[in-house]
């Protein structure tokens, strides 16, 4: 394995998952925002659902690479139990009841790009496809939805768990909030998708340097 595709797999597998999951740490934040009144930063909760949808992301992106391009096995699970370790650690430290609400909406990340649902074809007969081929354009939708429960509803139960007010009653003010955050992961899902295979930035990068030795 050359020096360049090395590099590949780092940013492909581990730097690109990391950053996407950052990104969903601004509903979160937000979410504690809407029904405390102040900005928290909740560093095991954070960790835990960056941590978790970084394990989603890599795994997703893994599955997507060739086996004979894949790094070697050792590696590749030394970054997963590295990932997992703070899961289990973040778990214990953010309370069960916040966790498990996380955990409903994102371990089915760990099924979406794996195929696992059977579907029958005159072209291949019984075979089994990846769920999120069968959304087509709907795709991005039903990412954003579950990542807004992941983020915004796990955010709003920790921070109403943690410190109740007025707001915690409030269906009307949960049910807009879920809606925006809705509207903030579709279009980041999107956003995504129309950049094309997330490797997009990497490319244009080598591209450029490329461009400049010549």
């Amino acid at each position: 394995m050359t020096t360049e595709s090395r590099g590949d797999l780092l940013i492909r597998l581990g730097i690109l998952p990391f950053l996407i999951s950052s990104g969903h740490l601004v509903p979160v934040i937000g979410s504690i925002h809407v029904v405390t009144g102040s900005y928290e930063f909740p560093i095991a909760l954070l960790s835990m659902i960056c941590a978790a949808t970084s394990i989603v992301d890599s795994y997703d992106s893994y599955k997507d690479i060739p086996i004979s391009k894949r790094p070697k096995k050792c590696i590749w699970q030394a970054w997963m139990y590295s990932l997992w370790l703070v899961v289990l650690v973040t778990t214990y430290l953010t309370g069960v009841e916040t966790s498990l609400r996380m955990y409903r909406f994102s371990l089915i990340g760990l099924g979406w790009g794996t195929p696992c649902i059977p579907l029958f074809s005159p072209s291949k007969g019984l075979h089994l496809v990846k769920p999120k081929s069968l959304f087509f354009e709907a795709k991005s939708l039903v990412v954003a939805v579950c990542m807004t429960y992941v983020t915004a509803d796990v955010g709003m139960f920790y921070g109403c768990h943690e410190r109740t007010t007025a707001k915690c009653t409030d269906s009307s003010l949960r049910a807009r909030s879920l809606c925006l955050v809705i509207l903030y992961q579709f279009f980041r899902e999107t956003g995504i998708s129309l950049l094309g295979a997330r490797f997009l930035y990497w490319d244009l990068f080598r591209y450029c340097g490329h461009k400049q030795l010549s």
